[in-house]
């Protein structure tokens, strides 16, 4: 795998080297730190580059609730939405989905606390899409991956005593307008949660989650 530093990936984006690093830390991009530096994948900056260059306008949170919500239900969906569908592979139907969603990451003593008010997400939640255990696949250590259940933020902080570190825990997810209207976390987004993963066997398996479900919906609504 090939790496730039983030003066590099902030030239190729046309963005500044400050907004590669909020990139990675809510793992839009993918790379790894090294002391203080960060060290950026040269494919997800490629594939940052066709969505927002090749792809048109960012993908806004209703647009992609819309498209979980029908890839979930098989659902149909108005033209313009369905082409996203079948213009995009899994792999850019998740990123432009993940698009809307940001991540905030925190440390805690008592990350069962905090998982217990969250709708867990990704790695955290990998027994909802795939066959195999969710240890199988990223061993016994988890980190705790949600979306906020009917609390805010601020009492998830008091009372998990969460503090703000990008080295922490506990990830907590919210889409860009801040609405989250399922009782219950889709699956499909589930899998898109676990596609932005760095580790590669949980990308691995948010892809190919996304990619049946994508299929399944294909066949029932395309002529």
């Amino acid at each position: 795998m090939s790496y730039l530093s983030t003066d590099e990936a902030a030239q190729q984006l046309g963005v500044t080297p400050r907004r590669v690093v909020q990139l990675l830390n809510q793992h839009a991009l993918d790379g790894h730190r090294v002391q203080r530096d960060w060290l950026v994948s040269a494919s997800s900056v490629r594939q940052r580059q066709a969505l927002t260059a090749a792809r048109g306008r960012p993908m806004t949170s209703q647009t992609a609730r819309s498209l979980i919500d029908a890839l979930d239900r098989d659902a149909r969906l108005p033209a313009r939405r369905a082409d996203l569908v079948r213009n995009r592979d899994a792999e850019l139907l998740s990123s432009a989905i993940a698009h809307s969603v940001v991540i905030d990451t925190y440390m805690t003593r008592d990350p069962e606390s905090a998982s217990e008010r969250l709708h867990l997400t990704g790695e955290s939640a990998l027994d909802r899409i795939t066959s195999l255990p969710g240890e199988a696949l990223i061993g016994t250590v988890r980190e705790v991956h949600g979306y906020l259940q009917s609390t805010s933020l601020e009492e998830l902080i008091d009372d998990a005593m969460l503090v703000r570190s990008d080295e922490g825990t506990v990830h907590i997810y919210r889409f860009r307008d801040d609405e989250f209207p399922w009782a219950e976390i889709p699956a499909t987004l589930i899998a898109v949660d676990a596609a932005r993963s760095m580790n590669s066997r949980v990308r691995a398996a948010g892809l190919e989650a996304l990619d049946r479900k994508r299929t399944r919906w294909l066949a029932r609504h395309t002529r």
